[in-house]
């Protein structure tokens, strides 16, 4: 079966070129749209014709015969053209023979590439013989709060990208077309670190597109901005010898380099790090939560993009040297299991213990959402707010420094750095779900998976989130043997 350019590969590519190649490569699938979006977006307009699930070129045929016959509306319509295959929620057909196209992004705001997107959308539509084509992109309104069911005419922003995608018509297609060159070609595109690397965030293959660079190299220095390190890449200096002393780099900057090179041991400051860990007391939690963030508000009160736990892990301490028990919870893949999660949380974390989480920002938020959205247990949520204890600050604050850290204080960074020949501490062993957006993007999967598929998945999602807390534990065992 014949692989077409599809819109999501499209904006990867516009990305990266070795970005689209490397997914084609490594049979990366294409998440696509979210299908309750999808479903919300078609909704925009009443009535018309459904296209049907199938082959793509079916799906187009589908579309093709439903104009032909004189169909006004169009539910996901699909369009081919130069071996680029273009998904939309709506056609709509206008009786002076014009016609509109709807689409959708999981997005609260129009990025650059959305307008590109438009102007293929334009392309092909205008190749099936209308001439006065309109692009609509329909976003969730962030000021949107649900209440009943969802209403796309208010749930919707409704922006016309008509202008932009004409401008950007005829450069769209020529690089479609070209990404359609780039995947029949069996050598890996040449692509040089550039500012697409780190936007919107840092590419899943950037350890590969930079394996020919010294390690660590000038894209490991804490708290340099981008710009300053593709600059001094482009300079030639991104080995740690050529950036010893260099003005660009802070003192802490220079002092990371150095202990590096000096192969220094850690940086203990014990009486900070003693102050911090006095802190803490029995019974002792160590609590992570996982979340995601559909499109479409799940539940009354609730707007698009917004935080819904459905999962934590919780290794239990009731007493100095005591044994260690583990708790977990995660949901059946049920649109809103914020109830049942908290539910559970009371009932698993022993009254006035101390909280340990790992960035307590995220931690404090989830608890407080679910304090005020079920007041019947608001007091015992809050309570756990209270108690929470942040294991981020001793390396935050630098109490406790290891050049394997390079710079960041983050639990994958700090792990291995603490742990670097403990199997059971990587989370590169994992199978399936080794970070948090991989565990929400499998979650939103769950209820469409077949019962054997969900079981799998729930096995990795577990698995996971018990690592986080487990690695917690381990990393208070270092410090207090630290001092």
């Amino acid at each position: 079966m014949k692989r077409f350019v599809e819109n999501e590969e499209f904006r990867e590519g516009s990305r990266c070129a070795r970005l689209f190649w490397l997914d084609r490569q490594n049979g990366t699938e294409c998440h696509g749209i979210n299908k309750d979006l999808s479903e919300a977006a078609q909704s925009y307009i009443k009535g018309g014709k459904k296209v049907r699930p199938a082959s793509p070129e079916e799906m187009a045929s589908q579309t093709a015969y439903y104009i032909s016959r004189g169909a006004r509306t169009v539910k996901g319509p699909v369009f081919i053209t130069g071996g680029i295959c273009l998904r939309a929620e709506i056609l709509r057909v206008d009786r002076e023979g014009g016609a509109t196209v709807y689409f959708t992004q999981s997005a609260l705001h129009i990025r650059r590439v959305f307008c590109k997107e438009a102007a293929l959308l334009l392309y092909a539509v205008e190749e099936l013989g209308f001439e006065k084509v309109k692009v609509i992109l329909l976003l969730p309104d962030k000021r949107y709060t649900r209440d009943g069911e969802i209403d796309a005419k208010i749930f919707f922003a409704k922006y016309d990208l008509t202008a932009d995608a004409r401008a950007m018509r005829d450069k769209a297609y020529g690089a479609a077309r070209g990404l359609c060159r780039v995947a029949e070609d069996d050598e890996e595109p040449r692509q040089d670190i550039h500012q697409g690397c780190f936007n919107p965030d840092t590419c899943k293959y950037f350890g590969h597109c930079t394996k020919h660079l010294p390690n660590p190299n000038v894209f490991k220095i804490s708290r340099l901005p981008q710009n300053t390190k593709l600059k001094l890449y482009s300079e030639g200096k991104y080995s740690y010898e050529s950036l010893a002393g260099h003005p660009a780099l802070t003192d802490l900057q220079r002092s990371q380099i150095n202990m590096t090179l000096r192969k220094a041991p850690p940086i203990v400051k014990k009486k900070e790090l003693g102050e911090f860990l006095g802190e803490l007391w029995y019974p002792m939690c160590f609590l992570d939560f996982e979340s995601w963030q559909p499109p479409v508000p799940p539940a009354d009160g609730m707007k698009a993009f917004e935080q819904i736990p459905f999962q934590y892990s919780l290794h239990v301490i009731e007493k100095e040297s005591g044994e260690m028990t583990h708790k977990e919870f995660l949901a059946s893949g049920e649109a809103d299991p914020r109830e049942a999660l908290a539910e559970s949380l009371v009932s698993h974390v022993p009254e006035g213990a101390c909280v340990v989480v790992y960035n307590k920002q995220f931690e404090k938020m989830v608890i407080g959402d679910l304090a005020s959205s079920f007041p019947h247990m608001e007091q015992k949520l809050r309570q756990i707010s209270e108690n929470i204890r942040d294991l981020m600050t001793p390396f935050q604050k630098k109490m406790y420094y290891d050049r394997r850290m390079e710079g960041s204080f983050s639990i994958k960074a700090v792990l291995p750095a603490l742990y670097p020949d403990d199997p059971e501490l990587c989370y590169d062993n994992l199978c399936g779900v080794h970070n948090g957006s991989q565990a929400m993007l499998t979650y939103s999967k769950m209820s469409d998976m077949s019962e054997d598929e969900r079981e799998r998945c729930r096995t990795q999602l577990l698995k996971y989130c018990e690592l986080d807390t487990l690695a917690m534990v381990k990393i208070l065992e270092k410090l207090r043997n630290a001092l």
